[in-house]
């Protein structure tokens, strides 16, 4: 972290995190380029801004035990992220929840059957189709499907 564009005459309180897996923008403070993103509020403009791992940390003036759950929870969210990437086939329900199938083998029954519309429950992971999720899925390059109306459970 190095003193930057961010007011030193105001605290920020942590707002958010985002994994992106890519570089997509540059630190609000130190110009730094970014795959995790941290969003902080400053107190007194109200005025939102990304920053990086040592911003966040610095500016924020977090806590160990705050800093150290947030990490945890980037890390679990980052190994997700990973696995989700891995996906051979997705599929998408009414309701916008999402579940992810992985096999080497694409000729695989599990495969073919979520391929046609219908839900199987070998599945490797599930959510809900929003936000950060939806953007990475609809970045991705498999099969995505939307479950048959007749097969929702």
């Amino acid at each position: 972290m190095k003193i930057g564009n961010l007011r030193l005459d105001q605290r920020y309180t942590f707002k958010e995190f985002k994994a992106m897996g890519e570089v997509t923008t540059t630190c609000d403070n130190c110009g730094a380029l970014l795959k995790n993103l941290y969003t902080i509020e400053g107190e007194k403009d109200n005025a939102l801004y990304i920053v990086g791992s040592e911003c966040v940390e610095a500016y924020t003036l977090m806590n160990p035990l705050e800093y150290a759950e947030i990490k945890r929870t980037r890390a679990k969210h980052l190994r997700f992220v990973k696995e989700l990437r891995k996906a051979k086939v997705i599929l998408i329900n009414e309701h916008d929840n999402y579940w992810f199938y992985i096999s080497d083998n694409p000729e695989s029954p599990v495969i073919k059957k979520v391929l046609s519309g219908k839900w199987d429950s070998n599945w490797r992971g599930r959510g809900i189709y929003e936000g950060e999720i939806k953007d990475i899925i609809d970045g991705m390059n498999c099969p995505i499907v939307h479950e048959a109306k007749e097969c929702v459970a």
